[in-house]
């Protein structure tokens, strides 16, 4: 039975037995003649082997560095396209504020012009009426003071024997009604 066999202390090895010293030994000189038989071939694999992990160490270096490049030129590109669109961006926007700023300079000129032309309609028409009302009317008025007329304002202008209908319409429309001479009425 197994058991029996291998805890029979006869079967197992001893450390001080000659024949197995000299079969250990055996075995150790043909691992030194194996060894300096196949080492240069051992060594070759080792180095073919290292050659080998070197080149593929290499190889995933490149690689790394080929990705590294290409994401580094495609962050330039696109940091490149960035500031392209930026700078096209600032022109457009530039180009509208210089075409909002010339817009309102185009209405703010309308503006003035149809301003202008307002106030010289305006002058024209008040022109017109008072060469109608110096029509109808000599702009110096000569008149003979009557006693309806006593306070100092028309008295010194009274005196003056003349005023300016155009400068003094109010004054103008009170006197004409008190003092158009009459066809009656001695000058």
């Amino acid at each position: 039975r197994p058991t029996r066999k291998f805890n029979n202390p006869k079967l197992y090895d001893d450390p001080t037995d000659t024949k197995l010293k000299d079969k250990q030994e055996k075995i150790e000189r043909v691992a030194e003649l194996n060894k300096v038989r196949y080492e240069p071939i051992n060594l070759e694999k080792e180095r073919l082997k290292l050659l080998e992990e070197a080149k593929k160490k290499e190889e995933a270096a490149a690689e790394r560095e080929k990705i590294r490049l290409e994401e580094q030129a495609r962050k330039e590109e696109e940091a490149r396209l960035a500031a392209e669109e930026a700078e096209r961006r600032r022109i457009e926007e530039e180009r509208l504020a210089e075409e909002a700023r010339l817009a309102e300079e185009a209405r703010l000129a309308e503006e003035a012009r149809l301003a202008e032309e307002a106030r010289l309609a305006e002058e024209a028409r008040l022109a017109d009426e008072a060469k109608k009302v110096c029509e109808r009317r000599s702009h110096l008025i000569g008149f003979v003071v009557t006693n309806q007329l006593r306070s100092n304002y028309f008295w010194t202008l009274l005196k003056m024997k003349c005023f300016c209908t155009f400068c003094h319409p109010q004054l103008c429309s009170i006197i004409s009604c008190l003092c158009l001479p009459r066809p009656w009425q001695d000058s």
